[in-house]
């Protein structure tokens, strides 16, 4: 009895000592760094490639002497808990949606505003350059102890839905539309009503018909999400990009890592952006084509006419309503939001990214 209860003790206290190792897995052999990254979203999903690369170069360039360790869909953490998961060191790192943090990164809600861009790429540079050369968007990741790695633009969303497409005004007034944060609001103020559901929910909900139709979805997420299938009309509204996801890394574990570690980090991170259109463009074409290919469903793009006409009646008050309430959480809102404005307009003419619903449908 007393051997069992030694080695009972012995067992739970090894155990501890592996918890409480920090980030880094030691083999017997070598001290590999092995590093925990998750993601809420599956692996095939654009922003999990892009930082999938992202790590095997990492691994590449330091000759196996980081690894990583992927949890996918959620398996380690909920997309809401990843901010607090990764602060705390539960991964070392890992994507973060700015949208389920809006109390601890209220900043980084600026870049839900909407048209602002129809380029991801535009703001995955922006994203990058305002982490690194304004203090007080810096100082908001570090007080929730984690640092930027790599910054992604979301894609362009799309409005889709069931029954008569949307083409004016008129067409919106009424229609229930499934939608999240500045675009419910963008909804509600266009004359439909927004329903907030979360994304497994969506394609019972146009099933059952509690909702006529939805928002908040790129492209490539219609087909991930077989909502296709509940689709009888898919419109580009050029609102455009919507939110930015950003993956970071636990500030304790980023100072833990060899000087030389941390160079090639940063260096494969100046890649990324390109890396990061070259798959998404990939997934949109693909995309594209299945929808396309559906006779049942008409694709098509807001009339050039019609965009002015919504933009109109809703801008700048969403701007300026989105600032404020920034302001109430981060006394920088406002520098902060003009800076972010100026980055855009500079990069805008800088890129590289193909929407594919322009390019096939044109203007």
């Amino acid at each position: 009895m007393k051997s069992k209860a030694l080695w009972s003790v012995f067992l739970l206290l090894a155990g501890s000592i592996c918890f409480f190792s920090g980030p880094f897995l030691h083999s017997a052999e070598a001290k590999d760094i092995v590093l925990k990254y998750a993601h809420f979203g599956g692996e095939s999903v654009d922003t999990a490639q892009a930082d999938k690369w992202w790590a095997s170069e990492v691994e590449r360039r330091t000759n196996g002497k980081v690894k990583f360790r992927f949890f996918f869909s959620q398996s380690l953490l909920k997309a809401p808990d990843m901010l607090n998961g990764i602060s705390s060191g539960i991964a070392d790192v890992g994507l973060v949606a700015s949208a389920y943090s809006p109390t601890h990164l209220p900043l980084t809600s600026l870049y839900e505003q909407l048209y602002i861009s129809m380029k991801p790429d535009v703001q995955t540079y922006a994203a990058k350059e305002m982490y690194e050369k304004v203090p007080a968007f810096h100082e908001e990741y570090k007080k929730n102890n984690v640092r930027l790695v790599n910054a992604y633009g979301i894609a362009p969303t799309i409005i889709a839905g069931k029954g008569s497409p949307i083409e004016n005004l008129s067409d919106m007034q009424d229609k229930k539309i499934r939608a999240v944060a500045k675009l419910g609001d963008l909804m509600s103020r266009l004359g439909a009503t927004p329903v907030a559901l979360p994304v497994p929910e969506l394609y019972g909900a146009l099933e059952r018909g509690v909702v006529d139709g939805y928002t908040a979805i790129p492209l490539v997420y219609v087909v991930a999400l077989k909502l296709d299938e509940q689709s009888d009309w898919i419109m580009d509204p050029r609102i455009g990009i919507y939110h930015v996801s950003t993956t970071v890394m636990n500030l304790d574990t980023w100072k833990s890592l060899p000087e030389d570690v941390r160079q090639v980090m940063e260096e494969v991170s100046a890649e990324v952006p390109a890396k990061y259109i070259e798959i998404l463009e990939s997934l949109e074409k693909a995309a594209y084509e299945k929808i396309a290919a559906n006779p049942k469903i008409k694709l098509y793009r807001l009339g050039a006419s019609e965009t002015e006409r919504w933009k109109e009646k809703v801008l700048p008050d969403i701007w300026n309503k989105v600032v404020d309430d920034v302001a109430q959480r981060n006394p920088h809102a406002q520098e902060v939001w003009e800076a972010y404005q100026k980055l855009m307009k500079e990069y805008e003419g800088k890129s590289q990214y193909h929407w594919i619903m322009e390019e096939r449908l044109g203007n």
